[in-house]
């Protein structure tokens, strides 16, 4: 789970940006919290809203956490960004630092680039009262480590060394990950590395879920009853054989024939799988049954459904995934969803974490104010962005302005203009 994030200079974040999933002491939903490792009253939210006028920064924020995501899992910084709108914060280190929960362990993961080269890098175990340094690293002079005498010689003599001598282009949580060393070291960095490769999930406003194929063959009935729930218009879903060249690239055809896999999804369409097998390559695409009148079925290719439908089915996977933890990072939740759709996909997640079904975290961009009506969320969760005369972003709690009490009608107040995120609108002459 993510406790809360840190960053400054990162596109149009010049200043230092904070964000917190850590709960306040609000009972509004309480049963969906959940606990932070190592503290006894602490928790984090499973949801949080992040509003603002058009261009105010909020996919920005998405890619801030992308942009990380990808600094870790590939060792590469080319992603990160300074503020570009003054000549002195282009020339300035772009900063992150972030707490999250993997495997009920507790680390905070900093990191500083300048002009494409990493300045600072830490990791920490923080789970105990007294935070575990695993490593402290500033390139070409400086590396800690409050682990290293614990570690075997052979190791300690390994990670010390790797950690004075990798070069500045490089990121030392991702050549540790790749290079593995073993014991109590490796377990934790196993474990950090884990968290940005499988629990966070950014889903991005025009993004489709590669697998999508393979969730519907291996949990169809859940798609079927999720899609049927959700007034879809879809019956059945059903997988047919279909010609190979119908559904996938000559070239990508060939290059599958020598691949050492068994299965693939096409490329052209996620709801197409490839596989070989004795007869050659072979392709199975799913189709949506529908109700055409007199007990007559029609089926359609997945992609003829409406773009909303297509929609919900590449964010179902967050009802849908229970088998480990997941943060879910999603940019314009409601973009082509219907008002319901989107608050039941919330009040979804919800239910699975208190019913201890699933531990997850949506964590949203939208326009969507009708979401704050009623007790859908609650003023912890909820963000504006705001930009200033300089034209940097800033994010905003509703938790922080203290004139608003947490069971007041939030959506009233937002609309109203009391608490920003708002566009400013002229008159056209």
């Amino acid at each position: 789970m993510l406790i809360d994030l840190t960053f400054k200079n990162f596109k149009p974040y010049r200043d230092e940006t904070e964000f917190s999933m850590v709960a306040d002491k609000y009972k509004r939903h309480w049963t969906s919290l959940m606990r932070i490792p190592g503290q006894r009253s602490a928790k984090v939210l499973p949801v949080a809203a992040i509003y603002g006028a058009n261009a105010s920064g909020k996919s920005a924020f998405v890619f801030a956490l992308k942009a990380l995501q990808h600094t870790v899992l590939t060792g590469k910084t080319e992603m990160i960004e300074p503020f570009l709108l003054d000549a002195k914060h282009v020339r300035e280190a772009t900063e992150f630092c972030i707490r999250f929960i993997e495997a009920d362990q507790v680390f905070e993961y900093s990191l500083r680039v300048q002009e494409g080269n990493v300045i600072y890098e830490e990791l920490q175990n923080q789970t105990k009262a007294k935070p575990v340094c695993l490593y402290k690293r500033v390139p070409e002079k400086e590396f800690v480590s409050d682990v290293l005498p614990k570690l075997q010689e052979g190791e300690r003599v390994y990670v010390e060394q790797l950690g004075r001598t990798l070069p500045k282009a490089e990121v030392l949580l991702t050549t540790l990950n790749r290079l593995r060393p073993e014991e109590f070291y490796g377990k934790f960095v196993a474990l950090a590395y884990t968290w940005f490769a499988l629990t966070l999930c950014i889903i991005g406003a025009d993004s489709r879920r590669v697998a999508l194929g393979l969730d519907l063959l291996n949990g169809l009935d859940k798609y079927e009853k999720a899609l049927n729930n959700a007034d879809t218009g879809i019956e059945k879903l059903e997988f047919k054989s279909v010609e190979v060249a119908a559904v996938a690239p000559p070239d990508v055809v060939e290059a599958f024939k020598n691949a050492p896999e068994n299965m693939m999804i096409s490329p052209v369409d996620g709801s197409v799988i490839l596989f070989k097998n004795e007869k050659g390559v072979q392709a199975l695409r799913c189709f949506s049954l529908h109700h055409a009148g007199a007990k007559k079925i029609v089926d359609f290719p997945l992609t003829m459904e409406s773009d909303g439908t297509r929609r919900y089915m590449h964010l179902l996977p967050i009802i849908l995934d229970v088998e480990r933890p997941r943060v879910y990072v999603v940019d314009e939740l409601d973009r082509c969803l219907h008002h319901q759709l989107s608050l039941s996909l919330i009040e979804r997640c919800r239910e699975l974490i208190s019913s201890q079904e699933q531990m997850l975290q949506l964590i949203f961009t939208t326009h969507d104010a009708l979401l704050m009506a009623k007790d859908n969320l609650r003023k912890d969760e909820v963000w504006v962005m705001e930009r200033d005369s300089s034209r940097a972003t800033h994010l905003v709690s509703f938790n922080d302005y203290e004139n608003v009490r947490s069971d007041c009608n939030i959506m009233k107040s937002y609309l109203e203009g009391r608490m920003g995120g708002l566009p400013k609108l002229y008159p056209v002459s």
